[in-house]
């Protein structure tokens, strides 16, 4: 099934691995008939949809960095392999692939199918395209450090080869960051995906921190976009985006706050699409350095935070109370933990490790992309001021605050984070954000027994088992303080048809995408 074809709003994504699936799909579609979006709607093709969006590119559009997911989201780059948010793979610019080895793998590329600048699709420069981000200084988690070599066999046949077996370099390859550009992208530094994707959407118009607009590329392989275009408007102010949708300048507002529910249910015309996600937001602990360094000072910031209060009150019960990284969302999560705070209890731990109430003071950061984070620090603090720790709350933008984190400048760091961001699979997140040489790691950890459990699920006959003792062992030491399991609220107009929320949060302008008339 194309990516426009699809019709159910996914609820609760449920991971169970199939890296290795391949088989073949159409080559080519025509948008489905007006009735398929209901009997009394009619579809146009044509028109141009405008979307509010939460965080602007930072690195000019690079394939090889977190841009990549604006790219995928626009609609403009497409991989060889497509995943869903259940981790089962499905055919994109490749048909089939197959392991020759432990270490080999041949894919075949789909026939007939053009960049946006018209040259052509071949094993060379998919080759090309993903040499370029394996060579990255700073390679995507995706690919979980494997060393990749890629090879045209003929036109359309690539042969990669890994250095350590990896039973799923297919899922790996489902990420935005294996998106395939034209020759001519690498040109430029860094490589410009402007009219040099493969999707049913071309780039015709970036502004940086402003905008993106697209034209829909009637050259594409397969099933045509129903739209003429589309905008996709980068604001990080929730508020903004919510006033936006209801002043008509947009159709779809992403990550609307909780806050913001009660005011979009006044406005006529406006449905809000809500669905469960593979996202926790946590207070990340830098335990390389003071207090935090301690177990049990973690575990009393722990024990002071009453998780169902923040997430009945301040969220107003838009998300569950976490107990560990991983939620009911994937089958190695934990079930919402709804335990009450201790404050007692974390007193006597502070005192215990030699801190009397008051002498313990830490810095909390956030950022405001997501409303919620700001009120919850609040109540995060004055939680933590009741057991006689002392909070500074800095509240700034993410793109500011993130290379002091990752310099570990923080103490707390309250981040709404993703893990599976890079694709349905929950390694590169732990790799990336827990190993000893993990490039997102917030919370300063480094366990070589830690890195060792995740070396081992390469040959792990059950990769579940592994994340949840990676999980476990998380838990137990107190590494961050998971807070709630998130849920994404995107609020759309009444002319938008065949909006389909992602859980993977990869996907936006689709081909089944409309506006109606």
């Amino acid at each position: 099934m194309s990516r426009g074809a699809k019709r159910s709003l996914v609820a609760l994504v449920v991971v169970a691995m199939a890296g290795t699936a391949c088989g073949t799909t159409g080559e080519t579609g025509s948008p489905p008939p007006a009735q398929d979006v209901g009997p009394n709607e009619r579809v146009v093709t044509g028109g141009t949809l405008r979307a509010a969006i939460s965080f602007p590119p930072k690195a000019g559009l690079a394939i090889d960095t977190a841009d990549a997911f604006t790219l995928a989201k626009a609609g403009a780059v497409e991989s060889l392999v497509e995943a869903d948010a259940t981790g089962k793979t499905s055919p994109l610019l490749a048909t089939s692939w197959d392991r020759q080895d432990d270490l080999t793998w041949r894919f075949t590329l789909r026939n007939g199918v053009a960049f946006h600048d018209g040259t052509p699709l071949t094993a060379a420069s998919v080759a090309s395209a993903l040499g370029f981000v394996a060579a990255s200084p700073t390679p995507p988690r995706a690919f979980g450090g494997l060393k990749l070599t890629m090879e045209p066999v003929d036109e359309i046949t690539l042969r990669v080869t890994t250095d350590r077996p990896d039973p799923i370099l297919p899922l790996r390859l489902s990420s935005p960051n294996a998106g395939i550009l034209a020759p001519a992208a690498y040109q430029s530094t860094p490589p410009s995906a402007v009219g040099t994707g493969t999707g049913p959407f071309r780039i015709v118009r970036y502004e940086p921190n402003q905008f993106l607009t697209v034209e829909r590329y009637d050259g594409y392989w397969g099933e045509k976009a129903r739209l003429d275009g589309a905008e996709l408007r980068f604001l990080p102010d929730p508020a903004s985006r919510v006033a936006a949708l209801r002043s008509g300048e947009v159709d779809v507002a992403e990550g609307v706050p909780a806050a913001q529910v009660p005011v979009l249910a006044d406005v006529p015309g406006v449905t809000l699409e809500t669905i469960a996600l593979p996202r926790t937001t946590t207070l990340y602990t830098n335990v390389a350095k003071g207090a935090l360094a301690q177990r049990p000072v973690r575990e009393a910031v722990s024990m002071a935070i009453d998780r169902e209060a923040l997430t009945t009150t301040v969220l107003e019960g838009s998300a569950a109370s976490a107990r560990g990284y991983f939620g009911p969302a994937v089958p190695w999560g934990d079930a919402p933990n709804n335990a009450k705070a201790d404050p007692e209890a974390a007193r006597k731990l502070l005192s215990e490790a030699g801190f009397a109430p008051g002498a313990l003071r830490l810095r909390l950061w956030t950022y405001p992309a997501r409303a919620e984070l700001p009120v919850l620090a609040t109540a995060v603090k004055d939680m933590l001021e009741r057991a006689g720790i002392g909070v500074d709350v800095e509240v700034a933008e993410y793109t500011a605050q993130e290379p002091r984190v990752l310099a570990g400048e923080h103490d707390l760091f309250l981040l709404s984070r993703s893990y599976l961001t890079d694709m349905a699979d929950a390694e590169s997140y732990l790799r990336s954000d827990f190993g000893c040489t993990g490039a997102f790691n917030l919370n300063r950890f480094c366990d070589p027994a830690f890195d060792s459990l995740l070396d081992g699920i390469a040959t792990a006959s059950d990769r579940q088992d592994v994340f949840r003792r990676a999980a476990a062992v998380l838990a137990e030491g107190f590494v961050g303080i998971p807070v709630s399991y998130d849920r994404s609220r995107t609020a759309i107009s009444d002319r938008v048809r065949g909006f389909t929320p992602d859980p993977l949060e990869h996907a936006l302008l689709t081909t089944g995408l409309g506006v109606a008339g």
